[in-house]
């Protein structure tokens, strides 16, 4: 698993390096999101939180990504 782990962040690295701008690292089990904004700077989300992503993404509730497929919330 700590291979695993090392191998992920290494990737978000390089992902930086390579000029993106914000790493998003999902986590179904856990309905959690980690924002990385720099490889230092995180924000972690629940599932009571909105993803935002700017234009590409403007705001998704993260009810309805863990809800899994199918699966429709109501507003």
């Amino acid at each position: 698993m700590a291979h695993n782990r090392r191998a992920v962040l290494q990737k978000i690295t390089e992902y930086f390096a390579a000029g993106v701008q914000q790493v998003w690292l999902i986590d179904p089990e856990a309905r959690t999101v980690m924002m990385f904004h720099t490889n230092t700077r995180i924000t972690v989300l629940t599932a009571d939180d909105v993803l935002t992503g700017g234009d590409i993404l403007p705001g998704c509730p993260l009810q309805e990504i863990f809800a899994g497929p199918g699966h429709r919330q109501s507003r």
